[in-house]
């Protein structure tokens, strides 16, 4: 959890109570705040790149679902590459983000362009899935 102030919320029987909790940063971490900012900022993008795969991976197996047998054999082979790219980056983003959490830190050079192109491939698998879905509806 990042550092810093946040109220509790707690519901019981119709009360509400709040109270504030100060989480503070763990004493024995030798990181300067510029890290702990970059490194929570990247995990929290690679989180959310994974569930935009993830979002994007089941919109594909429920077109799959709807085509079934009787789609054309170009739309079948598109959608099978959208579903392979899809469960790929979903594991490539969960390997990053394991490798980013592994430590507290600033991501490296490496992670960095890997998130990078992570956002690039969401955003092309978007795309084609949009196409594919407007000459599916073209039929």
């Amino acid at each position: 959890m990042v550092p810093g102030t946040y109220t509790v919320v707690m519901e019981s029987a119709g009360t509400t109570f709040e109270q504030p909790l100060e989480v503070r940063e763990d004493a024995r971490l030798n990181v300067g705040i510029g890290e702990r900012r970059a490194w929570t900022r990247t995990l929290l993008r690679l989180g959310t790149l994974w569930e935009e795969a993830d979002e994007l991976l089941r919109d594909v197996v429920a077109l799959d679902d709807v085509l079934g047998s009787s789609a054309a054999a170009g739309t079948v082979t598109e959608s099978a590459e959208l579903r392979r790219i899809s469960t790929e980056l979903r594991r490539r983003i969960q390997s990053t983000y394991g490798g980013v959490s592994g430590w507290v830190g600033g991501p490296t050079d490496d992670q960095q362009s890997q998130v990078r192109f992570f956002a690039e491939v969401v955003e092309e698998i978007r795309d084609r899935f949009a196409a594919l879905r407007r000459r599916q509806g073209a039929r």
